[in-house]
């Protein structure tokens, strides 16, 4: 996600808020963008996508209501707080071509798109496929976002999955073209290879939301 995806680069090195641009077709420069990368996939880190469906939703706006609201993934934001630079929610001083950038304190990076919010956070994916404790936190942390955007679902992938498109209808086929089928289970999901299929998985917060939900995503 630009200058997010860039801040959580999982290489370790500390406080990660460098900018650069984003390709433009990242299915077209997927090859490039691995071999310039030096560390294993298997530290990369978690996004999530959303729609934008309200047009109140701006980068001052997402800024004034994340930061008025201290209990947003709290646990997150203690666990991780010494780990990532910003300790406060901003917005991003330096312009990117991909989009106004919000971070957050705890690990997270928000960018927002032409009908699409790019979420970011530090944890590892790997972490978040395989630790239901730590999943459940941040997928909470999602939900919140979805009714702050207007999004009736989420797309979760690692911090390297090549996406295009303006909406998650344009990104879900992208990624059904591209790599394969979602997962239909967090097992799936962990034991997926990362441009192999079930490397993706879309979340409805069916259980959350205290809805019947007969592919029970912790399972």
């Amino acid at each position: 996600m630009g200058a997010a995806r860039t801040a959580g680069s999982t290489c370790r090195e500390n406080l990660r808020i460098a900018n650069r641009p984003e390709p433009q077709s990242l299915f077209a420069l997927l090859s490039s963008r691995l071999k310039a990368r030096r560390c294993d996939l298997m530290s990369t880190d978690f996004i999530a996508l959303f729609d934008v469906t309200l047009e109140v939703v701006t980068a001052e706006w997402l800024l004034e209501n994340l930061a008025s609201n201290p209990k947003f993934a709290a646990e997150i934001v203690e666990q991780y707080r010494d780990h990532w630079r910003p300790k406060t929610w901003a917005i991003a001083i330096k312009e990117s071509p991909d989009g106004p950038a919000v971070y957050g304190p705890g690990g997270f990076a928000i960018r927002l798109r032409p009908r699409t919010l790019e979420l970011y956070h530090m944890m590892r994916f790997s972490t978040f496929t395989a630790d239901s404790s730590s999943r459940d936190v941040l997928r909470r942390a999602c939900l919140t976002v979805t009714e702050l955007v207007g999004s009736a679902r989420a797309i979760y992938t690692h911090e390297l999955m090549p996406h295009d498109g303006e909406g998650l209808s344009q990104i879900e086929s992208g990624l059904r073209t591209h790599i394969a089928p979602p997962a239909a289970t967090f097992a799936e999901l962990n034991a997926a290879d990362y441009f192999k299929p079930y490397a993706w998985y879309i979340d409805t917060f069916s259980d959350f939301r205290g809805c019947g939900n007969t592919n029970h995503p912790t399972r």
